[in-house]
């Protein structure tokens, strides 16, 4: 192999070794970037809960109150 073919190949795996980490590091950020969408979609469901808990929690008062207002009549 001459010497100016080895200074190629050695370039052409260095811009591969290059190619290799720049996609290693975008998979990481898509991978982060993933992982913050599940935590806010966790977020916004818990919040839904909460939301849905508290109205049924306020019906269920109003069905008491009810309740209590038919029984004394």
């Amino acid at each position: 192999v001459a010497r100016d073919d080895v200074g190629l190949i050695i370039a052409a795996e260095l811009d591969v070794a290059r190619s290799n980490a720049l996609s290693a590091e975008y998979s990481v950020t898509e991978t982060r970037l993933s992982l913050a969408n599940r935590v806010v979609d966790a977020h916004q469901g818990l919040a839904q809960f909460q939301g849905r808990l508290q109205a049924q929690e306020k019906y269920v008062q109003l069905l008491e109150q009810y309740d209590g207002t038919i029984k004394r009549r």
